[in-house]
């Protein structure tokens, strides 16, 4: 009885303080406050439609509206916002606009429904910018007020019936308290230093910098209030536009300090005091994020330097810290019982076996579980090399046999990749480095090819031409352009740069470079100073457009489509054709990805940087092509003719390619009226006979060019595809 009189007295106190709460919440919402209307936007439709204007024979109809000075009505979507930062629209309140406040020259509001901040409105005059100086008041939300009371009094009702689990548990959680009241003050003292510290050290004003600034083409046509619907190529558009006032760009902030930024533990926040003068606004995609969009005054080129930011720290982090220190308090006695449990069982005497059953669990065990369910675990073989085979005992091999075992024994090791992975990423993520026969960490995470085909040697300076290579060279080359020349077959030798030239920023500060002089300049300065072949080396364009966009992936030794399409267009240069500059393209988003993250192969981190996503762009319109054979793969034939003989030249390519080709695949397959593709070590001179191509690409990459010089194209033997003019020659002079 005592009981449900207290619980009567609960529920009689909690409706009055409801009632109490509803007075209070509607009096403090029914006093006007000052807001502004934003995200004001031309309703092209309804401007038409309430004009009575006919839309078929107009091109650009927002331009029309602008500059029709018979039109009347201009209706805008809009919505309200608040200068207030707890007052205003939420689950409590509807906002209700004052339209006594509104501007003469606002006709009419409506809203999307009753107490909505969104709505349309009717002008007589363009409007531009917020209209500011609004009056609104608010009302309360009762259908969520009594959901909310509702589901109070249920979670009341619950408590009631788990009452005696939860007061078994207060009691535990008190008797703990008083108990360990030292201890739970020793963890409250170190919670309150830990959080003042980080929230002190946050605070501190840091610099950084605004990094993947990329132009947002629809918010910017939005933004000026441009029809695209009859503009080719809109980039090209809105950066030659000189009545363009306001570009949209995504951007990120980046940091110089490599500790406080943001994270799971602190959210970071701009001093938009320290932004130049030609940002006007900038909004953030969530608080504390440091993903935005800004509108500039001015085109912006590479990042914004010098900005100032602070840390603050997210809430979910102190709730974690908190509810850690509580579980690690309410943990303790249980730990210690089950720890003097085990002392009561152990005798001293035979602790040794225990400790011997436990060391041998771990050998065993893994052996065990390997054994029943070791196809569910990674057992991909990361490694540029064949795995050991298991040695037969014999007494021809009884010297060998130890050694050759080991060696099958840490092959095949229960969970080698899951402990291989786990401590490459401690090294990854903690000691910022790598332990890799093939792969270098380079700063900002970014990962480069070390051993293989002499990247390392070539960025330092070291893989260089002698004079007598480079002659030999020279002469290799002449021979195998002036064999095709003889069958009217044009030639263009193409080196493509390795990412550690084009991205230097990135490379390791140990790894000093002696010249800025690398090999293949070495080679093509010499080739273009004594002979005439064509030679394309895009180190030069690449370099240019590196920061302006991402040219090679960051985890993978290739270029990207963007970095493929700068070596298109010097290619289709060097045979006569212009195609415009990358800025001058549409760039659009793509999943096709050619090599994407090879290089975490070799360092078994591809399933955990799986996660960590570039976005992957392209120039769109090229894919004026057909497969006619083959398939495209960079290591099989494939020969290619277009869909539509629109725009493309009428010659016949034939690619002797590697891996970097793949990228430029869609490009020059819908450039020409025919392309075919053989990799280097596939190659057969038959294939030239068959095909009689108009030009000949040889492409390589900078660190295999020696290789593809020296051992490559001598071994072509490109003289037996003209044995059938030696052969002519000899007859007609017999």
């Amino acid at each position: 009885m005592k009981l449900k009189k207290v619980l009567i007295s609960i529920y009689v106190s909690l409706l009055i303080l409801f009632v109490i709460s509803l007075i209070v919440l509607s009096i403090l919402g029914s006093k006007e406050r000052i807001g502004y209307l934003s995200y004001i936007s031309l309703n092209t439709e309804e401007t038409l439609n309430n004009n009575s204007i006919n839309t078929n024979n107009i091109t650009n109809i927002e331009e029309y509206i602008f500059t029709n000075n018979s039109i009347t009505n201009y209706i805008y979507n809009f919505r309200i916002n608040y200068y207030d930062k707890v007052f205003r629209n939420s689950d409590i309140y509807d906002v209700y606009l004052n339209t006594n406040s509104l501007p003469d020259y606002i006709k009419d509001v409506k809203f999307v429904s009753k107490g909505s901040p969104f709505g349309a409105l009717i002008s007589s005059k363009k409007i531009e910018g917020n209209i500011d100086n609004i009056k609104y008041s608010l009302k309360l939300k009762f259908s969520n007020l009594f959901l909310y009371l509702i589901l109070f009094y249920i979670f009341v009702i619950l408590v009631y019936i788990f009452r005696k689990s939860l007061f078994n548990i207060l009691h535990y959680i008190v008797f703990i308290s008083k108990k360990y009241m030292k201890l739970l003050l020793i963890y409250f003292i170190i919670y309150i230093f830990i959080l003042f510290s980080l929230f002190i050290l946050g605070k501190v004003s840091r610099v950084g910098y605004l990094s993947d600034i990329s132009l947002s083409i629809e918010e910017t046509l939005n933004n000026n209030f441009i029809n695209a619907n009859n503009i080719k190529n809109i980039e090209e558009y809105i950066l030659t536009n000189n009545s363009m006032t306001n570009y949209v760009y995504n951007f990120r902030i980046s940091y110089y300090d490599k500790v406080f930024r943001n994270s799971d533990i602190y959210g970071v926040y701009l001093n938009t005091n320290s932004l130049p003068d030609y940002i006007k606004d900038m909004k953030f995609v969530n608080k504390g994020s440091p993903f935005g969009t800004l509108i500039s005054s001015d085109k912006i080129e590479g990042n914004i330097d010098n900005i100032k930011y602070s840390l603050k720290l997210k809430l979910t982090f102190l709730i974690t810290i908190l509810l850690f220190f509580i579980f690690a308090l309410l943990i303790r006695p249980i730990i210690l019982e089950f720890v003097s449990l085990i002392k009561i069982r152990i005798n001293l005497k035979n602790i040794y076996v225990y400790i011997l059953i436990i060391f041998l669990c771990f050998l065993i065990m893994p052996n065990i579980i390997y054994i029943l369910f070791g196809s569910y675990f990674d057992n991909t073989n990361y490694e540029n090399r064949l795995k050991a085979n298991k040695p037969i005992l014999s007494i021809n091999n009884l010297s060998k046999y130890p050694n050759e075992y080991e060696k099958y024994f840490n092959d095949y090791l229960p969970f080698r990749n899951e402990l291989i992975q786990l401590k490459n990423i401690i090294d990854f993520l903690i000691f910022n480095n790598i332990l890799s026969q093939s792969a270098i960490l380079g700063k900002n995470k970014w990962v480069f090819f070390k051993e293989i085909r002499y990247v390392i040697q070539n960025y330092i300076g070291i893989y260089r031409f002698s004079d007598e290579e480079l002659e030999n060279a020279k002469n290799n080359l002449l021979h195998f352009r002036n064999e095709l020349r003889k069958k009217n077959i044009d030639f263009v030798f193409m080196i493509c740069p390795d990412k550690t030239l084009i991205y230097a920023d990135y490379m390791p500060y140990y790894v000093k470079r002696k010249t800025m002089i690398n090999a293949a300049e070495q080679f093509v300065n010499y080739i273009r100073k004594n002979t005439d072949i064509k030679i394309v080396y895009p180190k030069e364009e690449l370099l240019k457009y590196k920061d302006t966009y991402l040219l090679y992936y960051k985890y993978d030794y290739h270029w990207n489509y963007l970095g493929a399409y700068i070596g298109y267009s010097e290619f289709m240069k060097t045979v006569g054709i212009n195609v415009p500059e990358i800025y001058n393209r549409n760039i659009i988003l793509t999943n096709m990805l050619p090599f994407y993250k090879d290089l975490t192969s070799f360092i078994n981190l591809y399933s955990f940087l799986k996660k960590d996503i570039e976005k992957i762009y392209t120039i769109s319109g090229y894919n004026n092509y057909n497969i006619i054979e083959g398939t495209n793969v960079f290591s099989q034939y494939v020969l290619v003719k277009p869909k539509l003989n629109t725009n493309v030249i009428n010659r016949k390519l034939f690619v002797i390619r590697d891996s970097f080709s793949q990228a430029m695949f869609e490009y020059l397959s819908s450039s020409f009226s025919q392309a075919s593709y053989r990799h280097i070590d596939r190659y057969k001179n038959s294939e030239i006979i068959k095909e009689y191509p108009d030009i000949v690409l040889f492409e390589t990459v900078d660190s295999f060019l020696k290789e593809s010089l020296f051992k490559v194209i001598p071994n072509y033997k490109i003289e037996e595809i003209n044995k059938d003019l030696e052969t002519n020659s000899a007859t007609s002079n017999n």
